[in-house]
């Protein structure tokens, strides 16, 4: 076979190579039992990643920025050279990654090279595996679309990570909000402001729910800082984009505006969101039958059919083989 050619051109036997991928099977278990059990922080590294975030936006009104590796230069100075830092398609790859999390100044210079970059190494190892190293014998017409599948897969693995990453996010903040609100209306009622008041919810639902805590603590951080509150209420809906959240900053900017009690706006809130929660709940277990409909008649039924008439089919045919 030629993978037994390969393997004694590089002096490799078969045995060798079993007991290589067992013990990296091995390892792959150990390390993924170990991560399963391991009790992370997650909240820890957050927290400091902002308190690094306050003193940066703090040296940016002192002093310029900080400068650079060599490494992430030479990445940003390709990147201009190819306008890939500007334009549309640069302002929603920047907005996508703020509301997946992925924040900081080079986020998004490591993103678009990234996405310039993949596609040409997917496309090499593609070539190693299916042209100039081939593990499987298949014709030149295969080979080349295995290939260009690699390349296409370079260029929007980025894109999928980055969208995994949203939804993911997207959805633990919509489940923190009504805790977030509880939270939010007991902070109003014992007299704080809005960025303190924000600053005690994050450190409060930071444990359950570490999105929003660092959500809270990023707008607490812009709202000291920047000179319209106005903006960073903004902000935060456009890292966030709920429109669940964008109708608390609505009623955040409604109390400012007329004086409305804020903490009798924030509890009708809270109800509203966990009436719409558990109403989400009903409404996916009233899909449930429909859904186990197909997994029922494509794996219940024909093992229930064989049991009940395997019995009289097979009788059946003992008596007609008589005749």
């Amino acid at each position: 076979m030629n993978l037994d050619r390969l393997l004694s051109h590089w002096g490799f036997t078969p045995d060798e190579i079993f007991i290589v991928m067992a013990s990296l099977t091995t390892l792959v278990i150990t390390v993924l039992i170990w991560q399963t059990l391991l009790v992370r922080d997650r909240i820890g590294p957050k927290m400091r990643l902002l308190a690094h975030r306050r003193a940066a936006m703090k040296e940016d009104y002192l002093a310029g920025d900080t400068p650079d590796s060599e490494v992430t230069d030479l990445m940003r100075r390709i990147l201009r050279k190819l306008k890939l830092l500007r334009g549309a398609s640069a302002e929603k790859a920047a907005v996508k990654l703020t509301q997946a999390g992925l924040r900081g100044k080079n986020v998004m210079v490591y993103f678009m090279f990234a996405r310039l970059a993949l596609p040409f190494v997917f496309g090499v190892k593609g070539m190693m595996l299916f042209k100039w190293m081939p593990l499987w014998k298949m014709k030149d017409f295969s080979s080349t679309l295995f290939v260009l599948g690699a390349v296409v897969l370079g260029a929007l693995a980025p894109a999928i990570y980055v969208a995994n990453m949203r939804e993911r996010r997207k959805q633990q903040l919509e489940k923190a909000i009504p805790d977030c609100l509880d939270l939010l209306v007991i902070a109003a009622e014992a007299g704080l402001s809005l960025d303190a008041a924000f600053q005690r919810v994050a450190h409060e639902l930071g444990p359950a729910w570490p999105e929003m805590a660092e959500e809270l603590q990023l707008t607490s951080i812009e709202l000291t800082f920047l000179d319209d509150r106005r903006r960073a209420m903004e902000n935060f809906v456009l890292r966030t984009d709920l429109d669940s959240i964008r109708a608390v900053i609505n009623t955040l900017r409604q109390t400012e505006k007329y004086g409305t009690p804020l903490s009798q706006s924030l509890r009708v809130l809270s109800a509203e969101f966990r009436d719409n929660r558990m109403m989400k709940a009903e409404e996916k277990a009233a899909r449930l039958p429909v859904l186990m409909t197909l997994p029922m008649v494509a794996f219940i039924l024909p093992p229930l059919f064989v049991v009940l008439i395997g019995p009289a089919i097979l009788s059946m045919i003992d008596h007609l083989s008589k005749f």
